[in-house]
């Protein structure tokens, strides 16, 4: 038998998107979804679907409905986060971005960090622990 997850129970939900890696972090005690592109577009159809499942998850698990003027949506844009330069880094810098917003802190890394941070992984998947 599943079991259910109390989404409402979290302080943030980090949901990443395949379509060439992209994420959004939802921040529950704030109330807010932000989109992160790693080419800047915006995406307010992911945002709306991933708010239509959340609002479902409500009804379906405390019987209430999400008022969506409570909740602000919004789409980061390529001048306020890293980009990535080449073809072949989009889940890396996917995965920073998560790194970053679960510790709370600003994203600020660059492409030049992206070695690096691959070697940071590896150690972290062998070690079984994040560093």
């Amino acid at each position: 038998m599943a079991q259910t997850v109390n989404l409402f129970a979290k302080e943030l939900i980090l949901v990443p998107i395949y379509c060439y890696w992209s994420l959004v972090a939802i921040d529950l005690r704030e109330k807010n979804f932000i989109y992160l592109d790693l080419m800047g577009q915006k995406r307010p159809d992911i945002l709306e679907m991933i708010f239509s499942y959340l609002q479902d998850d409500s009804k379906a698990q405390k019987n209430t409905d999400l008022n969506p003027l409570e909740w602000k949506q919004y789409s980061m844009t390529a001048e306020e986060i890293p980009q990535q330069w080449n073809g072949s880094d989009c889940g890396m810098v996917a995965c920073k971005y998560a790194d970053y917003i679960s510790r709370g802190q600003p994203i600020t890394f660059s492409q030049q960090h992206i070695p690096l941070f691959r070697r940071k992984m590896v150690w972290e998947t062998l070690g079984k622990s994040l560093l």
